[in-house]
Protein backbone atom coordinates (compact mmCIF):
# COMPACT_ATOMS: atom_id res chain seq x y z
CA UNK A 1 0.00 0.00 0.00
CA UNK A 2 2.75 2.41 1.20
CA UNK A 3 4.59 1.73 -2.35
CA UNK A 4 1.49 2.58 -4.58
CA UNK A 5 1.20 5.62 -2.31
CA UNK A 6 4.59 6.89 -3.02
CA UNK A 7 4.47 6.23 -6.65
CA UNK A 8 1.29 8.42 -7.01
CA UNK A 9 3.00 10.99 -5.48
CA UNK A 10 6.08 10.48 -7.79
CA UNK A 11 3.73 10.72 -10.61
CA UNK A 12 2.54 13.56 -9.69
CA UNK A 13 5.26 15.61 -9.06
CA UNK A 14 6.59 14.36 -12.66
CA UNK A 15 3.18 15.37 -14.21
CA UNK A 16 3.23 18.84 -12.83
CA UNK A 17 6.90 19.55 -13.25
CA UNK A 18 5.90 18.53 -17.13
CA UNK A 19 3.60 20.97 -16.85
CA UNK A 20 5.24 24.01 -15.68
CA UNK A 21 6.31 27.28 -18.03
CA UNK A 22 9.02 29.15 -17.50
CA UNK A 23 9.30 32.48 -19.00
CA UNK A 24 12.37 34.04 -20.35
CA UNK A 25 13.82 36.64 -18.82
CA UNK A 26 13.97 39.70 -21.09
CA UNK A 27 16.96 42.27 -20.69
CA UNK A 28 16.77 45.87 -21.61
CA UNK A 29 19.85 46.49 -22.95
CA UNK A 30 18.40 50.24 -24.48
CA UNK A 31 19.85 51.87 -20.79
CA UNK A 32 22.88 54.50 -20.19
CA UNK A 33 24.78 57.27 -21.63
CA UNK A 34 27.73 55.63 -23.65
CA UNK A 35 28.47 54.35 -27.46
CA UNK A 36 31.78 53.49 -28.92
CA UNK A 37 34.44 54.49 -25.64
CA UNK A 38 38.23 54.51 -25.67
CA UNK A 39 40.67 53.69 -23.43
CA UNK A 40 44.87 53.30 -24.11
CA UNK A 41 46.25 50.21 -23.43
CA UNK A 42 48.01 49.76 -20.60
CA UNK A 43 51.69 51.81 -20.98
CA UNK A 44 51.52 52.25 -24.61
CA UNK A 45 52.22 55.00 -25.00
CA UNK A 46 53.91 55.38 -21.80
CA UNK A 47 54.45 58.23 -19.29
CA UNK A 48 58.09 59.08 -20.07
CA UNK A 49 60.08 57.76 -23.45
CA UNK A 50 63.42 58.65 -23.71
CA UNK A 51 64.63 60.80 -27.17
CA UNK A 52 66.06 58.57 -30.11
CA UNK A 53 64.14 55.40 -28.96
CA UNK A 54 60.49 53.79 -29.99
CA UNK A 55 57.30 52.78 -28.82
CA UNK A 56 53.99 51.01 -29.52
CA UNK A 57 50.37 52.88 -29.39
CA UNK A 58 47.71 50.62 -28.48
CA UNK A 59 43.83 51.63 -28.07
CA UNK A 60 40.90 49.46 -26.51
CA UNK A 61 37.86 50.29 -28.29
CA UNK A 62 34.41 49.04 -26.42
CA UNK A 63 31.22 49.65 -27.86
CA UNK A 64 28.80 50.00 -24.61
CA UNK A 65 25.62 51.03 -26.24
CA UNK A 66 23.02 49.48 -27.63
CA UNK A 67 23.76 50.22 -31.47
CA UNK A 68 26.07 48.02 -33.23
CA UNK A 69 28.28 49.27 -35.84
CA UNK A 70 27.66 46.09 -38.09
CA UNK A 71 30.75 47.52 -41.36
CA UNK A 72 27.36 47.17 -43.39
CA UNK A 73 26.90 50.20 -43.69
CA UNK A 74 27.54 51.15 -40.44
CA UNK A 75 31.32 51.63 -39.54
CA UNK A 76 33.46 54.10 -37.21
CA UNK A 77 36.95 55.61 -38.25
CA UNK A 78 39.82 55.89 -36.18
CA UNK A 79 42.05 59.07 -36.25
CA UNK A 80 45.24 60.28 -34.82
CA UNK A 81 47.43 62.84 -34.26
CA UNK A 82 50.54 64.06 -32.68
CA UNK A 83 53.40 67.05 -32.81
CA UNK A 84 55.51 66.35 -35.64
CA UNK A 85 58.16 68.38 -33.93
CA UNK A 86 58.90 65.43 -31.57
CA UNK A 87 57.67 62.60 -32.89
CA UNK A 88 57.60 60.61 -35.72
CA UNK A 89 55.52 57.16 -36.81
CA UNK A 90 57.08 53.62 -38.67
CA UNK A 91 55.44 52.93 -41.45
CA UNK A 92 53.99 49.42 -41.94
CA UNK A 93 54.12 49.17 -38.05
CA UNK A 94 49.95 48.81 -37.45
CA UNK A 95 47.52 46.14 -37.65
CA UNK A 96 46.18 45.93 -40.90
CA UNK A 97 42.67 48.44 -41.34
CA UNK A 98 42.98 49.56 -37.44
CA UNK A 99 41.04 52.75 -38.83
CA UNK A 100 37.61 50.63 -39.21
CA UNK A 101 35.59 49.97 -36.28
CA UNK A 102 32.92 47.12 -36.81
CA UNK A 103 31.84 46.14 -33.14
CA UNK A 104 28.61 44.80 -31.68
CA UNK A 105 26.79 46.63 -28.92
CA UNK A 106 24.66 45.50 -26.30
CA UNK A 107 22.38 42.44 -27.23
CA UNK A 108 21.65 38.79 -26.13
CA UNK A 109 25.22 37.83 -27.50
CA UNK A 110 26.88 40.94 -26.07
CA UNK A 111 25.23 41.42 -23.03
CA UNK A 112 27.93 44.17 -21.98
CA UNK A 113 28.82 45.31 -25.63
CA UNK A 114 31.93 44.35 -27.30
CA UNK A 115 35.55 45.01 -26.74
CA UNK A 116 38.65 45.21 -29.30
CA UNK A 117 42.38 46.34 -29.00
CA UNK A 118 43.63 47.94 -32.22
CA UNK A 119 47.30 48.22 -32.58
CA UNK A 120 47.99 51.89 -34.26
CA UNK A 121 51.73 52.41 -35.43
CA UNK A 122 54.64 52.76 -33.69
CA UNK A 123 56.29 55.90 -32.74
CA UNK A 124 60.20 56.85 -32.60
CA UNK A 125 60.99 59.45 -30.37
CA UNK A 126 63.01 62.74 -32.48
CA UNK A 127 66.05 64.11 -30.66
CA UNK A 128 65.33 67.13 -28.36
CA UNK A 129 66.52 70.55 -29.82
CA UNK A 130 67.00 73.70 -27.58
CA UNK A 131 67.37 73.40 -24.04
CA UNK A 132 64.47 72.48 -22.80
CA UNK A 133 65.08 69.55 -20.22
CA UNK A 134 62.18 67.57 -19.87
CA UNK A 135 59.86 68.64 -22.71
CA UNK A 136 55.92 67.18 -23.06
CA UNK A 137 54.26 66.36 -25.79
CA UNK A 138 50.43 64.95 -26.69
CA UNK A 139 49.25 62.19 -28.36
CA UNK A 140 45.67 62.46 -29.37
CA UNK A 141 43.20 59.22 -30.76
CA UNK A 142 39.91 59.49 -31.81
CA UNK A 143 36.77 57.43 -33.06
CA UNK A 144 33.95 58.91 -35.34
CA UNK A 145 30.92 56.73 -35.97
CA UNK A 146 27.61 57.03 -36.96
CA UNK A 147 25.08 55.84 -34.37
CA UNK A 148 21.31 55.69 -33.38
CA UNK A 149 19.32 56.23 -30.58
CA UNK A 150 16.31 54.53 -30.00
CA UNK A 151 13.13 54.65 -27.35
CA UNK A 152 10.24 52.80 -26.88
CA UNK A 153 7.55 53.35 -24.71
CA UNK A 154 4.21 53.76 -24.27
CA UNK A 155 1.79 56.86 -24.29
CA UNK A 156 -2.02 57.11 -22.72
CA UNK A 157 -3.99 58.04 -25.90
CA UNK A 158 -6.19 60.26 -23.47
CA UNK A 159 -9.85 61.08 -25.47
CA UNK A 160 -11.56 62.07 -21.91
CA UNK A 161 -12.53 65.19 -23.54
CA UNK A 162 -14.58 64.17 -26.45
CA UNK A 163 -16.67 61.54 -24.68
CA UNK A 164 -17.18 63.26 -21.50
CA UNK A 165 -17.13 59.65 -19.93
CA UNK A 166 -17.33 59.64 -15.84
CA UNK A 167 -16.40 56.21 -15.95
CA UNK A 168 -12.70 55.60 -14.69
CA UNK A 169 -10.13 55.15 -17.43
CA UNK A 170 -7.02 52.78 -17.43
CA UNK A 171 -4.69 55.99 -18.31
CA UNK A 172 -4.72 59.68 -18.51
CA UNK A 173 -1.89 61.64 -20.79
CA UNK A 174 1.35 62.72 -18.73
CA UNK A 175 4.44 63.42 -19.71
CA UNK A 176 7.83 61.30 -19.29
CA UNK A 177 11.15 61.95 -18.16
CA UNK A 178 13.71 59.43 -19.37
CA UNK A 179 17.53 58.99 -18.39
CA UNK A 180 19.34 57.46 -21.38
CA UNK A 181 18.46 54.56 -24.04
CA UNK A 182 22.69 52.98 -24.29
CA UNK A 183 23.39 55.60 -26.43
CA UNK A 184 25.40 58.96 -26.18
CA UNK A 185 22.49 61.01 -27.26
CA UNK A 186 19.55 60.46 -25.27
CA UNK A 187 15.58 61.23 -25.11
CA UNK A 188 15.40 63.33 -21.93
CA UNK A 189 11.77 64.48 -21.49
CA UNK A 190 8.41 63.69 -23.88
CA UNK A 191 5.77 66.32 -23.37
CA UNK A 192 2.32 64.71 -24.00
CA UNK A 193 -0.37 67.10 -25.63
CA UNK A 194 -4.09 66.16 -26.63
CA UNK A 195 -5.05 68.49 -29.89
CA UNK A 196 -8.55 69.04 -30.52
CA UNK A 197 -9.67 68.94 -34.67
CA UNK A 198 -13.21 68.29 -35.15
CA UNK A 199 -14.58 64.97 -33.42
CA UNK A 200 -10.73 63.65 -33.45
CA UNK A 201 -7.95 63.76 -30.86
CA UNK A 202 -4.06 64.31 -32.49
CA UNK A 203 -1.78 63.92 -29.99
CA UNK A 204 1.38 65.79 -30.03
CA UNK A 205 4.32 65.08 -28.65
CA UNK A 206 7.28 67.51 -27.64
CA UNK A 207 10.49 65.66 -27.90
CA UNK A 208 13.38 67.32 -25.94
CA UNK A 209 17.57 66.09 -26.48
CA UNK A 210 20.64 66.22 -24.85
CA UNK A 211 24.03 65.13 -25.67
CA UNK A 212 24.92 63.05 -22.28
CA UNK A 213 28.15 61.73 -23.83
CA UNK A 214 31.86 62.88 -23.21
CA UNK A 215 32.07 64.25 -26.98
CA UNK A 216 30.95 65.79 -30.11
CA UNK A 217 28.11 65.59 -32.45
CA UNK A 218 28.77 65.51 -35.51
CA UNK A 219 26.72 66.21 -38.81
CA UNK A 220 23.93 63.18 -39.82
CA UNK A 221 24.19 61.78 -43.10
CA UNK A 222 21.64 60.27 -45.31
CA UNK A 223 21.00 56.27 -46.12
CA UNK A 224 23.34 56.76 -49.20
CA UNK A 225 26.28 58.59 -47.41
CA UNK A 226 26.01 55.74 -44.31
CA UNK A 227 28.95 53.39 -45.34
CA UNK A 228 31.53 57.31 -45.87
CA UNK A 229 29.85 58.78 -42.20
CA UNK A 230 32.89 59.96 -40.98
CA UNK A 231 34.79 60.34 -44.53
CA UNK A 232 32.56 63.30 -45.07
CA UNK A 233 32.30 65.68 -41.67
CA UNK A 234 34.67 68.30 -43.02
CA UNK A 235 32.40 69.18 -46.06
CA UNK A 236 29.44 69.22 -43.46
CA UNK A 237 30.82 71.24 -40.62
CA UNK A 238 28.32 73.98 -40.96
CA UNK A 239 25.75 70.89 -39.34
CA UNK A 240 27.34 69.62 -36.92
CA UNK A 241 25.51 69.91 -33.63
CA UNK A 242 22.33 67.98 -35.75
CA UNK A 243 20.35 65.12 -35.18
CA UNK A 244 17.64 63.58 -37.27
CA UNK A 245 14.06 62.61 -35.69
CA UNK A 246 11.51 60.57 -36.76
CA UNK A 247 8.56 59.39 -34.65
CA UNK A 248 5.60 56.79 -35.04
CA UNK A 249 2.32 56.45 -32.35
CA UNK A 250 0.50 53.67 -32.62
CA UNK A 251 2.30 52.45 -35.72
CA UNK A 252 1.47 56.29 -37.25
CA UNK A 253 4.16 58.44 -38.83
CA UNK A 254 4.28 61.56 -36.87
CA UNK A 255 5.70 65.17 -38.42
CA UNK A 256 8.26 66.51 -36.85
CA UNK A 257 9.37 69.57 -36.59
CA UNK A 258 11.62 70.60 -37.37
CA UNK A 259 13.39 67.11 -38.69
CA UNK A 260 17.02 67.84 -37.92
CA UNK A 261 17.19 68.92 -34.44
CA UNK A 262 20.34 71.76 -34.08
CA UNK A 263 21.59 71.30 -30.25
CA UNK A 264 22.28 74.53 -28.00
CA UNK A 265 24.75 73.72 -25.70
CA UNK A 266 23.90 70.26 -25.95
CA UNK A 267 20.34 70.15 -25.71
CA UNK A 268 17.69 70.59 -28.48
CA UNK A 269 13.70 69.47 -28.92
CA UNK A 270 11.66 69.04 -31.45
CA UNK A 271 7.38 68.65 -31.83
CA UNK A 272 6.06 65.83 -33.24
CA UNK A 273 2.30 65.48 -34.22
CA UNK A 274 -0.04 63.76 -36.16
CA UNK A 275 -0.77 65.71 -39.70
CA UNK A 276 -4.30 64.06 -40.24
CA UNK A 277 -6.17 61.76 -39.25
CA UNK A 278 -6.53 61.42 -35.33
CA UNK A 279 -8.15 59.02 -32.71
CA UNK A 280 -11.61 59.21 -32.23
CA UNK A 281 -14.23 58.89 -29.08
CA UNK A 282 -13.25 55.39 -27.15
CA UNK A 283 -12.31 54.72 -24.16
CA UNK A 284 -8.29 55.91 -22.82
CA UNK A 285 -5.87 53.49 -23.87
CA UNK A 286 -2.01 52.95 -24.26
CA UNK A 287 -0.41 53.48 -27.69
CA UNK A 288 3.61 52.45 -28.54
CA UNK A 289 5.38 55.33 -28.84
CA UNK A 290 9.11 55.10 -30.63
CA UNK A 291 11.14 57.40 -31.44
CA UNK A 292 14.60 57.26 -33.02
CA UNK A 293 17.68 59.63 -33.48
CA UNK A 294 20.69 59.44 -36.10
CA UNK A 295 23.70 61.22 -36.04
CA UNK A 296 27.58 60.83 -36.25
CA UNK A 297 29.90 61.69 -32.89
CA UNK A 298 33.04 61.56 -32.07
CA UNK A 299 34.83 60.85 -28.81
CA UNK A 300 38.20 61.29 -28.11
CA UNK A 301 41.19 60.36 -25.68
CA UNK A 302 44.73 61.87 -25.08
CA UNK A 303 48.15 61.64 -23.72
CA UNK A 304 50.59 63.59 -22.39
CA UNK A 305 54.24 62.32 -22.79
CA UNK A 306 57.39 63.60 -20.94
CA UNK A 307 60.71 63.26 -23.13
CA UNK A 308 63.84 62.96 -21.44
CA UNK A 309 67.03 63.73 -22.87
CA UNK A 310 69.11 60.36 -23.43
CA UNK A 311 72.01 60.81 -21.10
CA UNK A 312 73.59 57.33 -20.34
CA UNK A 313 77.06 57.96 -18.71
CA UNK A 314 77.99 53.90 -17.95
CA UNK A 315 76.88 53.22 -22.06
CA UNK A 316 79.08 55.83 -23.63
CA UNK A 317 81.79 54.73 -21.42
CA UNK A 318 81.55 50.52 -21.80
CA UNK A 319 80.15 50.90 -25.81
CA UNK A 320 82.86 50.66 -28.63
CA UNK A 321 82.13 52.17 -31.94
CA UNK A 322 81.18 48.79 -32.64
CA UNK A 323 78.51 48.65 -30.92
CA UNK A 324 75.00 50.05 -31.18
CA UNK A 325 73.04 52.25 -29.10
CA UNK A 326 71.07 49.58 -27.23
CA UNK A 327 74.33 47.51 -26.66
CA UNK A 328 77.06 47.65 -24.41
CA UNK A 329 80.61 46.06 -24.74
CA UNK A 330 81.11 43.45 -22.40
CA UNK A 331 84.30 41.93 -22.55
CA UNK A 332 84.36 42.41 -25.73
CA UNK A 333 81.12 41.31 -26.89
CA UNK A 334 78.17 43.70 -27.77
CA UNK A 335 75.10 42.82 -25.72
CA UNK A 336 71.46 44.53 -25.57
CA UNK A 337 71.18 46.03 -22.58
CA UNK A 338 67.89 44.23 -20.96
CA UNK A 339 70.02 41.21 -21.31
CA UNK A 340 73.16 43.10 -19.11
CA UNK A 341 70.25 44.10 -16.69
CA UNK A 342 68.90 40.38 -16.46
CA UNK A 343 72.30 39.52 -15.24
CA UNK A 344 72.34 41.45 -12.42
CA UNK A 345 74.27 44.40 -13.94
CA UNK A 346 74.43 47.51 -11.59
CA UNK A 347 75.37 49.99 -14.03
CA UNK A 348 73.02 52.91 -13.17
CA UNK A 349 71.13 52.57 -16.58
CA UNK A 350 69.39 49.13 -15.23
CA UNK A 351 65.78 49.85 -14.44
CA UNK A 352 64.90 48.46 -10.93
CA UNK A 353 61.66 46.29 -12.75
CA UNK A 354 64.57 43.84 -14.18
CA UNK A 355 65.39 41.52 -11.45
CA UNK A 356 65.81 38.15 -12.97
CA UNK A 357 67.28 36.58 -15.94
CA UNK A 358 63.63 35.63 -17.50
CA UNK A 359 64.13 39.49 -18.89
CA UNK A 360 65.01 39.57 -22.37
CA UNK A 361 64.49 41.35 -26.02
CA UNK A 362 61.88 38.81 -27.51
CA UNK A 363 59.01 41.21 -27.30
CA UNK A 364 57.07 43.29 -30.02
CA UNK A 365 54.84 45.79 -29.51
CA UNK A 366 52.16 42.76 -30.09
CA UNK A 367 53.44 40.42 -27.51
CA UNK A 368 53.57 43.70 -24.75
CA UNK A 369 49.95 44.43 -25.70
CA UNK A 370 48.83 40.83 -25.53
CA UNK A 371 45.57 39.94 -23.47
CA UNK A 372 46.58 37.57 -20.69
CA UNK A 373 44.22 38.30 -17.17
CA UNK A 374 41.10 39.91 -16.64
CA UNK A 375 41.03 43.73 -16.23
CA UNK A 376 37.48 45.89 -15.74
CA UNK A 377 37.42 48.32 -18.34
CA UNK A 378 34.35 50.78 -18.27
CA UNK A 379 32.10 48.86 -16.81
CA UNK A 380 33.20 45.62 -19.43
CA UNK A 381 34.36 42.56 -17.86
CA UNK A 382 35.88 40.44 -20.20
CA UNK A 383 38.38 38.79 -19.06
CA UNK A 384 41.44 40.89 -20.29
CA UNK A 385 44.60 42.48 -18.88
CA UNK A 386 46.94 44.46 -20.37
CA UNK A 387 51.18 43.31 -19.97
CA UNK A 388 51.90 46.82 -19.58
CA UNK A 389 54.26 45.66 -16.28
CA UNK A 390 55.89 43.22 -18.21
CA UNK A 391 57.45 45.54 -20.92
CA UNK A 392 59.76 48.24 -20.46
CA UNK A 393 58.96 50.92 -23.50
CA UNK A 394 61.30 54.15 -24.33
CA UNK A 395 64.56 53.14 -23.28
CA UNK A 396 67.44 52.32 -25.27
CA UNK A 397 67.22 47.93 -24.15
CA UNK A 398 66.89 46.98 -27.47
CA UNK A 399 66.81 47.35 -31.28
CA UNK A 400 64.02 49.24 -32.44
CA UNK A 401 60.55 47.44 -32.67
CA UNK A 402 61.54 45.36 -29.74
CA UNK A 403 60.99 45.57 -25.94
CA UNK A 404 62.47 44.34 -22.90
CA UNK A 405 60.01 41.84 -21.24
CA UNK A 406 59.44 38.94 -19.24
CA UNK A 407 56.92 35.80 -20.45
CA UNK A 408 55.09 34.30 -18.04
Amino acid sequence: MMKKIYLVLVLFVLLTACNRTFTPQETNYYTGTKGVELEFVGYSPPNNVYEQTTFPLAIFVSNEGAFSLNGSPFKGLITYSYDPFYLAEINGTAESEFETIIINGKSDGFPQGDLQTKLLPMFTVKPVLGQRESPTTELFVSACYPYNTKLVDEVCIDTSSLTNDMRSNVCKAENKVYSGQGAPVAITEVHVQMNHMLNKIRPSLLIKIKNVGSGTVLAPVSSSEQARACDIQKDKRGDWNTVKIKALLSNEQLTCVPEVVHLRQGEGSARCFMESGGFGAALNYYAIMIVELDYVYLTSVSKEITIERTELPDIEYLSSNNCEYWETEIDGICKNNCEICSEGSSLSFCNSQIVDQNWSCDCGPIECTTIIGSRKLGGIVDGIEVKSGNCIFGQSFCAPGKYCCIKQ
